[in-house]
């Protein structure tokens, strides 16, 4: 599945950062980051820093420099508090006023 004109919805719970990067480093080889128009990033519970390195850090110093459109620290998932995010669903999000809108669900023809 091509990654071309869409955002890409990351977020992990009870792992390391060196275990994060890992898998960001495998998209990023594959192509898939440069072809994401921008970014929607969960906070990662219960992550643990590897090398001295933060979770957050690891987002920043991966996605700062791809310079596309970026919102960090959703919470969704795995929080007290939860931001549904319809998987496949038409979004819209705006990294300089921190907001997503669903603008179309997605339909099958299940």
């Amino acid at each position: 599945m091509g990654c071309a004109g869409k955002i890409l919805f990351i977020e992990e719970i009870n792992d390391s950062t060196g275990r994060v990067y890992r898998g960001l480093q495998q998209l990023e080889e594959a192509g898939k980051l440069d072809e994401c128009e921008g970014f929607l990033i969960g906070r990662c519970s219960r992550c643990y820093p590897s090398y001295e390195v933060s979770f957050n850090q690891l987002i920043e110093s991966f996605f700062t420099p791809i310079g596309k459109p970026t919102i960090t620290n959703i919470m969704s998932g795995h929080g007290t508090y939860k931001t549904t995010i319809p998987i496949g669903a038409k979004v819209t999000m705006n990294a300089d006023t921190l907001t997503i809108e669903t603008t179309r669900a997605l339909v099958t023809n299940d």
